[in-house]
């Protein structure tokens, strides 16, 4: 009869060690569901903040690759650089420097899904240096003038780089443009001082309305 009470305490024990093992088992599973969907969560949640990345009110440099050093740009040539004013009202200006030259082209912008849309007008408007202001100072010093293109379309990739802002040309990917601390004030106010602004006649769709228009006129998928 002893020995027989000895074998029940035996497999009593066994049995209640065993469901232990098998609750403490299903307690790890239960933490390791749990760490991973935490981890998909901050995944997510990062997505979300850089599909969120606001660009309106700031200014881009761009330029190209060959330029570039980490996030900042190095400029040793005359005519390799300029920026994106992207404007709250969905607009953006599109400024080239070439030695004393200036040329600007306007147009309409949209960001998606960590991708930005732009979208040209038909304008594009030259400041031009009067090289006979070298010799007549009675001479205008710049000469405005404006040309009809054919309006085109760009898409870029959107990228953090440090602390800045990076956009990739999904065609070129050598051209690249970098967020500056550069005021888009300061930069408007002096485009318009020159009459440069007022040459370009154009009426800034709102969002809903530019969604529906580059649905239909977009040339990338």
């Amino acid at each position: 009869m002893g020995k027989v009470k000895c074998i029940y305490v035996l497999l009593l024990s066994a049995f209640i060690i065993s469901c232990k093992s098998e609750t403490e088992g299903k307690k790890t599973t239960i933490e390791s569901k749990t760490d991973i969907i935490n981890k998909v969560d901050q995944h997510i949640n990062k997505i979300i903040s850089d599909t969120t990345i606001d660009i309106r009110n700031r200014v881009f440099e761009f330029g190209s690759t060959t330029h570039l050093n980490d996030c900042s740009f190095y400029f040793e040539c005359d005519c390799c650089s300029g920026e994106f004013l992207f404007k709250p009202d969905y607009s953006f200006y599109y400024v080239d420097h070439c030695i004393e030259d200036l040329t600007v082209t306007r147009g309409t912008y949209h960001v998606n899904n960590n991708f930005l849309y732009l979208s040209s007008d038909s304008i594009r408007v030259h400041e031009l240096y009067n090289w006979e202001h070298e010799n007549d100072t009675l001479a205008v010093e710049y000469i405005l003038t404006d040309s009809i293109i054919k309006p085109y379309k760009m898409q870029f990739s959107i990228h953090k780089c440090e602390s800045k802002i990076k956009l990739v040309d999904i065609e070129d990917p050598a051209f690249v443009s970098l967020s500056s601390a550069k005021n888009q004030d300061s930069i408007l106010t002096t485009l318009m001082e020159k009459g440069i602004i007022k040459r370009f006649v154009h009426k800034s769709p709102s969002p809903d309305e530019f969604n529906s228009d580059f649905r239909k006129q977009r040339k990338f998928n």
